[in-house]
């Protein structure tokens, strides 16, 4: 508990903007996250290509299974 107060009376002006704007990097934080935790899985993408595919899939929310309903045949 004291080396969070620490942390807080250590950086008054980022505690006040968050109270004048209340905005958080978690966002960020948590997308970082993300990456990182494909990039452990993939141990090394051998493409570029083949990395920003994946993270865009993991990132993105994508549906691994689409519902069928997405091939029908118009008309």
């Amino acid at each position: 508990m004291i080396a969070v107060a620490k942390l807080i009376a250590g950086h008054p002006p980022n505690v006040l903007t968050y109270f004048k704007h209340c905005i958080t990097n978690g966002v960020a934080e948590g997308l970082n996250s993300t990456v990182a935790t494909v990039q452990k899985r993939a141990c090394g993408y051998h493409n570029p290509d083949n990395f920003k595919f994946t993270d865009n899939f993991h990132c993105g929310g994508l549906n691994l299974y689409p519902s069928a309903l997405s091939h029908r045949r118009v008309g």
